[in-house]
């Protein structure tokens, strides 16, 4: 991407460089140039040891550097220039590796109707985090998310035309991501990396039954109570309630679109304790995880 020379520090303009990368990378789309990588549709929603997967595709743009990532039946280096296509439930691992001293990604992400987008950037010697992040509300946004899980599907399914159907779901989906940006549609929110770093982890390790107030703390290099302010503060929840929120969320999207039994969904969760739960989310939504499975299979068979 040579066309872009972005300070890749928290110094940077964030939406200046979101909106040249995907410029840059819509006109290769409609030209019929630029590598875009998809991983195959294999293990979806699995619990795989060293990977994470979302609920919702992510997007993926490589400045510098390179992001090697390990799905469960295939590995590929993403290279700058390239963009990577995550599908929702998609385990994934990422190794990232520096080239000439430097790493720089760009990670879109898609939740109910807010876009959001993160500079993730590091130097020889420094690890790669989450430096700058900003979230725009869009009513369309989730809309938005299907076309990249409909891209996912389309070269699962093959046939007649598949790269141009998935091209142009593409381009639709890159253009659609200007529009965004060059509008003034609902509220843009610059968030403390912190937060944003937080939220990727609490994604990313949410399996993990000792995530909590304090290893969240201790992986973002601050004081519990700090966080849990910050956290408060800017997002208006306690943080262990967002992350009993996520895990229940989790929760409830493996009960209806997967086939582990209870015990399997709670440790995929990050719940140790079957029974808690089972409480916590009785608690939540009025019913026993059994019963909303059931009413769930009886609504769409």
């Amino acid at each position: 991407m040579s066309k872009i020379t972005p300070n890749l520090d928290d110094t940077s303009d964030l939406p200046v460089l979101a909106r040249e990368a995907i410029g840059v990378h819509l006109k290769k789309v409609l030209a019929g140039s630029g590598a875009v990588k998809v991983p195959k549709l294999n293990g979806l929603m699995k619990t795989t040891a060293g990977m994470h997967f979302h609920f919702m595709p992510e997007l993926f743009v490589q400045l510098a550097g390179i992001n090697a990532f390990e799905c469960p039946h295939e590995r590929f280096n993403l290279c700058p220039g390239q963009l990577c296509v995550m599908p929702r439930g998609m385990p994934h691992g990422e190794t990232f590796k520096f080239v000439r001293g430097q790493f720089g990604m760009l990670v879109f992400m898609y939740n109910a109707q807010e876009l959001s987008f993160l500079l993730s950037a590091g130097s020889q010697g420094k690890d790669p985090r989450a430096v700058k992040s900003m979230n725009i509300h869009y009513p369309r946004v989730l809309r938005m998310a299907e076309y990249l899980e409909d891209i996912a599907q389309v070269l699962h399914a093959g046939g007649r035309n598949t790269r141009e159907i998935a091209r142009g779901l593409l381009s639709a989906h890159l253009a659609e991501i200007l529009n965004i940006m060059a509008t003034d549609l609902g509220t843009r929110r610059d968030e403390p990396y912190k937060i944003t770093q937080v939220k990727q982890l609490m994604v990313s390790r949410l399996s993990d039954p000792d995530l909590g107030v304090r290893k969240l703390a201790e992986w973002v290099e601050c004081s519990p109570d700090y966080l849990s302010y910050l956290f408060h503060k800017w997002t208006g929840r306690t943080l262990a309630d967002t992350i009993n929120r996520y895990r229940l969320s989790q929760a409830q999207y493996l009960l209806q679109n997967s086939s582990k039994n209870i015990k399997e969904i709670a440790a995929a969760a990050g719940f140790a304790d079957p029974d808690y739960f089972g409480r916590l989310f009785r608690n939540a939504t009025g019913q026993t995880p059994t019963t909303y499975r059931r009413k769930i299979s009886a609504t769409f068979p």
